[in-house]
């Protein structure tokens, strides 16, 4: 469900006009809470000022200061329902029981920027897992990065985070989840990205269910996609809903369903989110160093480097644009509305192709 109310938008003359914006829920849709109200002004740049704007950032989501909780050192398996809350734990966190949840935690794992790392892992019987208030995080984001933060690839029902704050990975949320105000950043593993040993997505899923609402997530790397949806060749039934969020980033922001063979009642909900990009101080490059993207002058400094301007990392939202449309099946239209840029409020595009997408 969501909440309608007026807010004030700041003009370039110093005055303020109105627009309605459409508000979600911010409490699980598992608890069955009535939406709770934002409102206040609606800003420009809010990518710079993530938390003055009243969107999550590191600063007001999971916890300020790890280091003020009890010890716990990892790996970790529970396996019975319990509530584990106020805990730093060092390691890796395996959830194999049913109506576990994780309150005001932290969990730092040392991923070794290796392939199939994960911070904490979902197996078979976990359903209704929440995690909340918690920060989940690789060592650092080099080195001791990991890949995944939140798994759930057995697709265990009813995993939801809320207020979390996520980073230090390069691949953060797998499958299934509904994401409540909560930042992720996949800032990890950055030499396999730069190397192309590895991708690089904020949230993956395949024939399944993702939900975000009101949600930063941010992918500062030119691959492969804020949300990369795909279908592993088989007919497409995925169902993503993305609303009043705060997005940047990826070679696109959106792949909806790669690799499927058709659609089959899948569908998609991107609506209210406020898209984040560069404004470049001196202009912005075609095929940028080469790798057929758009970014700034002057150019250099790999997957991590962005050229002069402010703002988000690219000109057009990802390095590549918005979204992948070269699938046949998603282009926008029914299910994508109300979308803005982060830099001007200008509306973002909802119908067919917009090759600039400005």
């Amino acid at each position: 469900m969501l909440a309608v109310v007026a807010a004030a938008i700041p003009t370039a003359c110093g005055g303020t006009t109105t627009r309605t914006e459409h508000l979600p829920a911010t409490e699980s849709a598992r608890t069955g809470t009535a939406p709770q109200l934002r409102s206040g002004p609606v800003r420009v740049h809010c990518f710079s000022r993530l938390e003055r704007c009243g969107f999550p950032g590191p600063n007001n989501t999971g916890v300020a200061d790890c280091s003020g909780l009890a010890n716990s050192s990892g790996p970790k398996t529970i396996t019975r329902p319990e509530t584990l809350a106020d805990t730093n734990i060092t390691g890796s966190v395996t959830v194999a029981s049913s109506g576990v949840m994780l309150k005001h935690d932290c969990v730092t794992d040392n991923g070794r920027e290796a392939e199939a790392s994960a911070a904490i892992a979902l197996e078979s019987n976990a359903s209704n897992f929440t995690i909340t208030e918690t920060t989940v995080r690789g060592e650092n984001a080099a080195a001791g990065s990991i890949e995944e933060a939140l798994r759930n690839n057995y697709s265990a029902p009813g995993a939801v985070a809320t207020r979390d704050r996520i980073e230090n990975c390069a691949e953060c949320i797998h499958q299934a989840w509904t994401l409540d105000d909560s930042y992720v950043i996949s800032n990890g593993r950055a030499r396999a990205e730069e190397s192309g040993a590895a991708h690089a997505e904020v949230w993956w899923y395949s024939n399944n269910t993702i939900v975000a609402n009101h949600d930063t997530l941010l992918n500062p790397s030119k691959q492969t996609a804020v949300i990369f949806g795909e279908s592993g060749g088989g007919k497409c039934v995925n169902h993503e809903t993305v609303i009043n969020s705060l997005i940047a980033g990826g070679g696109y922001m959106f792949y909806f369903c790669q690799n499927n063979s058709g659609n089959e009642n899948s569908s998609i909900e991107i609506r209210k989110n406020r898209f984040a990009r560069r404004v470049c101080t001196i202009e912005e490059l075609p095929n940028w160093e080469g790798r057929g993207g758009f970014g700034c002058a002057p150019e250099g400094g790999g997957y991590f480097g962005y050229g002069k301007g402010e703002g988000a990392y690219f000109p057009r939202g990802g390095f590549f644009g918005v979204l992948k449309e070269s699938e046949g099946l998603f282009n926008r239209g029914a299910g994508w509305e109300g979308n803005f840029w982060d830099n001007n409020l200008e509306k973002q595009p909802e119908q067919a192709h917009c090759p600039r997408c400005r």
